[in-house]
């Protein structure tokens, strides 16, 4: 089975480094929309017009399965048939952390969309922006990360669990570990790859799309995954 996976940049291909790990990465189409204005920043109704461009070129590439895996796009997809959202699997985290003080780390629309608000005690939902930019730039650690990552954290205040609502934040992991040891930090990945991975039990050919630049996708994904990508098509989606 051909799986589609879409992202608006690099932060899906942590998914998609997480199944090559395990040896469960079938073929991959992977697409970022990096070129399109981020997708935390687009109104309502103008994502779901992107979302249904998105789809209908991952499925016009042959894709009988998309996994969403960007939390802001997650906001406008609906329960279709064939679609696996990243929102999902946070949705279930939070819900097994009902009881925990808990914070929700997300770009603008995740956390103005209140998608993760279930109204338990103790969850908060705060902006993490410009996280995702500065992973998207390859640009993981020093004094710009670590003075965004302690501006963003210092004011939430105590809380055990902090949930990373944007597929570009786990690359980050460690500098959030040492600079906060005692909050236990949670990538939605490993609960989403429980998902995909029913999908798919064999290797297969990952190729890779971007409406963005080719050059730097490639650079920063190296970056952040550790992932070599030998071929980037660069592509334009103009909405009809």
């Amino acid at each position: 089975m051909k799986i589609g996976i879409c992202d608006w940049g690099i932060g899906g291909l942590g998914l998609v480094k997480a199944m090559q790990d395990r040896e469960v990465a079938g073929d991959i189409v992977y697409f970022s929309d990096a070129g399109y204005t981020p997708y935390g920043k687009v109104d309502e109704a103008l994502l779901r017009k992107r979302w249904n461009q998105v789809k209908g070129f991952l499925r016009g590439q042959g894709a009988e399965q998309i996994v969403v895996a960007c939390n802001a796009l997650s906001t406008v997809v609906e329960n279709e048939k064939k679609v696996i959202t990243v929102g999902n699997a946070v949705k279930s985290i939070i819900k097994e952390y009902s009881r925990s003080r808990l914070a929700i780390l997300g770009g603008f629309r995740t956390i103005e969309s209140k998608i993760y608000d279930f109204g338990f005690k103790g969850h908060t939902g705060w902006v993490a922006q410009p996280l995702s930019a500065l992973v998207e730039r390859g640009v993981l650690e020093g004094p710009e990360v670590i003075e965004e990552v302690h501006r963003i954290i210092n004011q939430i205040g105590q809380v055990e669990v902090i949930v990373l609502a944007c597929t570009h934040y786990p690359a980050l992991m460690p500098v959030l570990k040492e600079l906060y040891p005692d909050t236990k930090f949670i990538d939605p990945t490993e609960r989403l790859l429980s998902d995909v991975t029913e999908l798919s039990i064999q290797h297969g050919e990952l190729t890779c799309y971007t409406t963005g630049n080719t050059t730097q996708m490639m650079a920063s994904t190296q970056k952040a995954w550790g992932m070599v990508l030998h071929k980037v098509s660069q592509i334009e989606l103009t909405l009809q």
